[in-house]
């Protein structure tokens, strides 16, 4: 068919339910609201047209162009729509208002992401800080937050529009091209020609790792990956380079909320802290245990051994009191003399191998 027309078919009728119509340049991308009460359309800019890249919003029914955005310059890389259909989200290549090869554009250059409020036109969010190439781009089913993957550089941002603040993490996926909230939105799904990620919404934080044969392969340097969940969030599925499709089974947790999320991250940091604090007690540089103490400083832990580590802490800087509350503390959540008596038991709380010295300056009760 004709490269520069969209058709629409509603999927239980089969009956072609609308026909778009406008582009000058051949059309790469498409985005659907829910109910298809809005579709959005993307042409690439095209030297023969005069490096015009378009963005279309039509209505569903009626097949009328209700937002547009050209520029000159403009390769677009991905679009989203808000589920709602209010909101227009698009990332794009611009250089010097000249169009690039789309290939050398994915190489070497940095992507812009724009969301623009299609009732008013108004621009509500520009980021263009970021040196990657954005190929993956979804709204959150309450569209709430929107996530974009890059390709080069293992980018993941995840923009909360209420907050107007983002996450950024650089442990993405490589060559990623896809991304998918998960249907409670506590997950994001990205898929890459290397590895499939499942990673939390909130946090952009790792949960699950997934990767097949065919992610292997050397065969698969032209191929588009794609992932989508299933309506319970239950099973994920993944298409790969020959065509086929996988389908994981993901464990499902119900979402958490941001407090709960936060709470984690403190607790991670205190337990790092106290760990890196340790070790340079055992290693006898006071100065550095004594900076290191202050985030965990009376702070609430974990565990008795945390306790009882320390309390070694206090004991060396000359801190009786608290030394002896934090052996308290320790005792009660149940410390074990043969725990502290064996060094190799405490291995996993250090980064490195310190040598510390048992010296009995507190009785443990028998």
């Amino acid at each position: 068919g004709n490269p520069r027309i969209v058709k629409c078919w509603d999927r239980q009728t089969t009956m072609e339910r609308v026909t778009l119509r406008g582009h000058q340049g051949k059309v790469d991308h498409v985005a659907v609201s829910i109910g298809a009460t809005r579709i959005a359309t993307a042409s690439r800019a095209a030297s023969h047209l005069d490096n015009i890249g378009e963005i279309k919003v039509w209505d569903g029914s009626l097949g009328k162009v209700l937002f547009e955005h050209e520029a000159k310059g403009l390769t677009v890389t991905r679009i989203a729509l808000s589920p709602n259909g209010a909101r227009l989200a698009f990332a794009s290549v611009e250089v010097d208002g000249k169009a690039p090869k789309f290939e050398s554009a994915l190489a070497d250059t940095h992507s812009h992401i724009r969301v623009y409020d299609i009732s008013t036109g108004e621009e509500i969010l520009h980021i263009a800080d970021v040196p990657d190439v954005w190929q993956g781009l979804r709204f959150s089913p309450n569209g709430d937050r929107l996530a974009a993957a890059g390709t080069n550089h293992r980018s993941i941002l995840i923009w909360n529009f209420e907050k107007e603040q983002r996450v950024m993490t650089r442990h993405g996926a490589f060559k990623a091209a896809d991304l998918a909230f998960s249907p409670d939105g506590g997950r994001i799904a990205v898929g890459s020609r290397t590895v499939t990620k499942v990673i939390n919404a909130y946090t952009a934080e790792d949960l699950l790792i997934l990767r097949t044969s065919w992610q292997l392969a050397p065969s698969n340097v032209q191929f588009q990956p794609y992932v989508c969940w299933s309506p319970d969030g239950r099973s994920l599925a993944v298409t790969s380079h020959d065509r086929k499709l996988s389908i994981w089974s993901i464990p499902h947790s119900a979402p958490r909320s941001l407090a709960e999320l936060g709470q984690e991250a403190e607790r991670r940091a205190v337990t790092h802290a106290l760990q890196k604090a340790y070790i340079h007690h055992a290693s006898l540089d006071n100065q550095r245990a004594r900076q290191l103490l202050v985030p965990i400083d009376g702070a609430k832990l974990g565990s008795a051994v945390e306790y009882w580590m320390r309390s070694r802490l206090y004991l060396q800087l000359g801190r009786i009191e608290e030394a002896k509350a934090d052996f308290q503390q320790a005792n009660s959540l149940g410390l074990n003399p043969s725990l502290l008596a064996n060094k190799e038991n405490l291995r996993p709380y250090f980064h490195s191998k310190p040598r510390p010295k048992f010296e009995n300056d507190f009785q443990v009760p028998r």
